[in-house]
């Protein structure tokens, strides 16, 4: 997985072709991925989506996303990476035929080698459409699952109904694709069906994700933090399973330290001494820069959490709750507890909070377990010929 690149060698990759033996072998050949998504907000999919789409277009691919519903902030974000972008208009969680008509329209247009869904509701849109547009025996399917065990009371009925469903077509993929083992086993549980399928971690562009201390003054004068303040930061969109009502009262309680709080919708959190309501930023790699700890305390749902493996690049312990993969990364980089251990939370916080010897070396290992196993270079590859098993 490590040391190639698309279109020839680590050496040379504008080549057609390498030369091995005095034998000409061509390059392997481009390929065309339409990505079908529910929406463009701001949320650890449509971020992971971002940066696979953007760095498969700068190895020679061609991305194109399309969104159910219509603009979102994620939109800017997509078109200045130069990935086209088209949006079917429908209202959230509503099936629309306009919008299958032209999700089909697009699949003949660009007649891509790989169609994934990504989110149930992009499931069952790109499922229909591959099917309706005639393509199906030469455009593969994948469904793209990125997260795990759902409490379906926290939202509505119309989310257990479009998982249901997905699980149901399921077998009319060609494959399925998960981040984590442990989603992976929840949806087969649920009957997800795959002919084939895989696990693929998240990928972190290290260049863009690393330790910044150059930056870190900077950072705090501008956010108005005073050198010798001990800083957590906290990265999610607001939503039932990211578990914000409990980060928020454990640090209230913690002495002597500021929270960064960072994600759609976050702006509108009750102000509070300990904390700075930041929103959906487009500055993560400096506002990492700023803290000494970061803590995720997600209730169910996760995966693994691209803001986590993001901080984890930048070198920062971490503190999170046992859902999805997020223990598994914090062994030897950080704190666990079980998502209903409010006390727990609040021990290890404050353990690591007045510990910044222990914080330096769980952050560099932090760091380090990053660049070995979950670098984007890796995520990429994985997909690339996860993507060519598929295709002729």
């Amino acid at each position: 997985m490590r040391g190639e690149k698309f279109g020839g060698t680590t050496a040379d990759c504008h080549e057609s072709a390498f030369q091995l033996s005095s034998v000409s072998i061509p390059a392997p050949r481009q390929l065309t991925v339409l990505h079908v998504t529910t929406g463009l907000e701001i949320g650890g999919g449509e971020v992971l989506l971002m940066t696979l789409a953007d760095a498969a277009r700068a190895r020679g691919h061609n991305s194109i996303v399309v969104s159910l519903m219509g603009d979102g902030p994620m939109r800017r974000r997509f078109e200045a990476a130069g990935i086209v972008v088209h949006d079917l208009g429908m209202r959230r969680a509503i099936p629309s035929v306009s919008g299958l008509v032209k999700l089909i329209g697009l699949i003949r247009h660009y007649r891509p080698d790989i169609v994934q869904g990504w989110l149930y509701h992009g499931l069952i849109a790109a499922t229909a459409a591959v099917y309706l547009s005639g393509r199906r025996k030469k455009t593969r399917l994948i469904h793209g699952i990125y997260g795990s065990s759902i409490d379906f009371s926290s939202y509505g009925a119309r989310l257990y109904w479009a998982f249901r469903a997905a699980a149901w077509l399921s077998r009319a993929a060609d494959a399925g694709v998960y981040n984590t083992m442990i989603g992976a086993e929840y949806h087969r549980k649920q009957g997800y069906r795959y002919r084939q399928e895989t696990v693929i971690a998240n990928g972190v562009d290290t260049d863009r994700f690393r330790p910044r201390p150059e930056v870190r003054a900077l950072s705090r004068e501008q956010l108005g933090i005073r050198a010798d303040e001990v800083v957590l930061i906290s990265i999610a969109r607001v939503d039932p399973m990211k578990g914000w009502d409990r980060v928020l009262a454990v640090t209230e309680r913690i002495p002597g330290i500021r929270l960064l709080v960072v994600g759609q919708g976050t702006e509108a959190f009750s102000p509070h001494p300990t904390r700075i309501l930041l929103g959906a930023r487009d500055d993560v790699p400096e506002l990492l820069a700023a803290a000494d700890l970061f803590v995720l305390a997600s209730l169910f749902g996760e995966g693994t959490s691209v803001a986590l493996t993001e901080a984890m690049a930048v070198g920062l312990p971490i503190v999170v709750t046992d859902v999805g993969d997020n223990a598994l990364l914090a062994e030897g980089c950080g704190e666990s507890v079980s998502a209903s251990d409010e006390a727990g939370l609040e021990r290890v916080l404050t353990s690591l909070v007045t510990d910044p010897a222990r914080r330096a070396v769980l952050g560099d290992a932090a760091r380090r377990k990053i660049g070995a196993h979950y670098s984007l270079e890796q995520s990429l590859n994985a997909y690339d010929q996860f993507y060519r098993s598929l295709t002729p």
